[in-house]
């Protein structure tokens, strides 16, 4: 294993691993607010700070980026983008 952070190396006796390759959110095509890193801020109804977008997945600020999670907020943005439709007309 090597530490990117000090470039140390070791080797680890184990039976399987999960990688992490880290993440940087391409964000910068959609005018919200967003945190320092660029994630976009939506609220447990994965509403934005604009009126109509929707946020899900692993652009928005969470504390968990995993596709179980990601598939969850997809369902809760679709649900909600529907109803927000429908209050329109």
């Amino acid at each position: 294993m090597q530490n990117l952070k000090d470039n140390t190396t070791r080797e680890l006796d184990v039976e399987g691993i999960f990688i992490f390759v880290g993440i940087n959110p391409t964000t910068d095509f959609v005018d919200v607010e967003k945190d320092e890193k660029g994630f976009i801020k939506a609220d447990q109804d994965m509403k934005t700070s604009v009126q109509g977008i929707f946020a899900a997945g692993d652009c928005r600020t969470t504390s968990l980026r995993q596709v179980s999670t990601a598939v969850g907020d997809g369902a809760i943005a679709a649900f909600m983008a529907e109803k927000y439709r429908e209050d329109l007309g």
